[in-house]
């Protein structure tokens, strides 16, 4: 993993702007504020011990915050091994760059997953909300960093973007809190059209027989597999509800779900089975709350995403009566 800072203006009076990483031995990502403004010929990054490496382009988001730079030079011979994690709440977190001499490590936990704000350019962006444990007062210099899971430093989960800062009156200085904001990283890689290998936590063993047994048309094969298999709560209501959904009982599963999503708001997998569970009702009422609840869960999980958009653009949430094998041939569950 290389962390890298990122250099703007030209030679020779560039001037520290803000962080970076690389993400692959030719392309590094930062925050779109970063690098707002500067042509490509003004970009460098400056890796650890000092070596820089100029920008062939810059391609940025402004809605998103985010900014790719492919470089012009490459980075081959440093740590690069950055992989694509997929955040949760409660997950620790570390950003491991250090803008100027002495800046401290951050720390912390990830609060929120979906979070919506507006940005700083005014622009509506789904969030990870962190709390961040070192309290700096002003956390500048560290925009465009990697969010990175602490037990795993090379899986990133996010970019940070913005610092909250404490409440108060206008025109007022105030402290940056303890609340920092990151774009997830798999919004950036979507956006700019690039892959890196994925770190997503993969289902416990067990499930993989439940999985199999469901499929296999036998739910109380698949109950008496859940029952033997750890998973957290939230996942074990998911899957409970799965196996009310194969046993055609609609009204045990949206009950599951519910229970699951109490748990955590934000599972992809529950919320697109109670948006399906909503649509087969076949009643206006719940395809409004079907449409409700998608437009409240995009931006949660790439999969969901692209799930969502297929419903939508099919004309899922109108008016009409839905089948689930309609649901399955137009749009494939994507769980």
């Amino acid at each position: 993993m290389t962390d890298v800072k990122v250099l703007t203006g030209l030679a020779p009076s560039r001037r520290f702007r803000g962080s970076g990483f690389l993400l692959t031995p030719t392309t590094a990502i930062t925050a779109h504020h970063v690098v707002r403004g500067f042509a490509a010929d003004q970009v460098t990054v400056e890796l650890p011990g000092g070596e820089r490496l100029g920008a062939g382009s810059v391609e940025t988001d402004a809605a998103l915050d985010s900014a790719r730079l492919a470089l012009a030079t490459n980075g081959a011979g440093f740590d690069v091994g950055v992989r694509a994690g997929m955040p949760a709440v409660g997950v620790e977190w570390v950003v491991t760059t250090q803008p100027i001499g002495n800046d401290a490590v951050l720390s912390g936990t990830v609060d929120a997953v979906g979070h919506r704000i507006v940005n700083a350019a005014g622009h509506a962006v789904t969030a990870l909300q962190l709390r961040v444990a070192q309290h700096l007062g002003d956390f500048g210099g560290y925009s465009g960093s990697a969010v990175r899971l602490r037990s795993r430093p090379e899986t990133v989960l996010g970019v940070l973007c913005e610092q909250v800062q404490a409440r108060g009156r206008g025109g007022e200085a105030r402290p940056a809190t303890n609340v920092l904001y990151a774009v997830p990283l798999a919004r950036i890689l979507a956006r700019f059209g690039v892959t890196v290998p994925g770190d997503l936590p993969g289902d416990p063993p067990g499930l993989d027989r439940v999985r199999q047994l469901l499929a296999d048309g036998d739910p109380g094969g698949a109950e008496t597999a859940l029952a033997r298999t750890a998973v957290t709560a939230a996942a074990h209501w998911y899957w409970r509800a799965r196996i009310a959904f194969v046993r055609q009982n609609l009204e045990s599963t949206s009950a599951y779900l519910d229970r699951g999503l109490a748990l955590d708001p934000h599972h992809p997998a529950a919320l697109a089975l109670k948006i399906r569970v909503l649509l087969l009702s076949n009643e206006a009422t719940a395809r409004s709350a079907a449409a409700d609840l998608a437009n409240r869960s995009t931006g949660i999980d790439p999969g969901l995403d692209i799930w969502l958009a297929c419903l939508a653009g099919h004309g899922m949430f109108g008016p009409g009566i839905r089948s689930d094998h309609e649901l399955a041939v137009l749009c494939p569950d994507q769980t």
